[in-house]
């Protein structure tokens, strides 16, 4: 999948009511506080990428330190297959819109989803207690962060009191299997 400026999908208003048609069938596809309008506002400040089985979009890309928030939906509910499309979507969004970071929240419920997000190079970060409602349930969110080349060396490295950089072990830990 090849993603520039010039191949982003710009959708169609009646597009966009499919898509929000769509999601309100999912469980925690749509907030409960998630209207048409707040949805259509998303689109259109983001960026979309269109596929056949779903739908990619990045939020907040006007953000000044650079941390946009993803978001994908696929249609069959399926994510076997769809690696490569993820991390070059991610990948490239990362480039195109000069990110430091894609930060993605999914359910805590939703371990499978968690999983195929770390096996694809996102990282988790921990997790929001009762962040979002669904049917008027509160539900924990798991915070997933993909981040930029240049972000990823100064995480994993550590500069000690004469600007040396020291390596550090990081814990890898898989927390979605202690945590879900």
């Amino acid at each position: 999948m090849e993603v520039s400026k010039n191949s982003l999908y710009i959708p169609k208003i009646k597009e966009i009511k499919d898509w929000y048609d769509k999601l309100k069938e999912y469980r925690y596809g749509l907030e409960d506080h998630e209207t048409l309008d707040t949805f259509q506002a998303d689109m259109k400040a983001g960026a979309v990428i269109k596929k056949d089985y779903g739908i990619f979009y990045l939020t907040n890309l006007h953000d000044p330190i650079g941390n946009a928030y993803g978001h994908c939906y696929f249609w069959d509910r399926r994510t076997k297959g769809r690696d490569q499309d993820l991390q070059e979507m991610l990948e490239q969004a990362i480039t195109i819109f000069m990110l430091h970071r894609i930060t993605v929240m999914i359910p805590t419920t939703n371990g499978i989803t968690a999983r195929w997000l770390q096996k694809n190079g996102m990282e988790l970060e921990g997790y929001l207690k009762a962040y979002m409602t669904y049917n008027k349930q509160f539900y924990d969110m798991y915070i997933f962060a993909y981040y930029s080349k240049q972000l990823r060396k100064h995480i994993d490295n550590k500069i000690d009191n004469k600007g040396n950089t020291i390596s550090r072990d990081r814990d890898k830990k898989d927390l979605v299997e202690t945590t879900g």
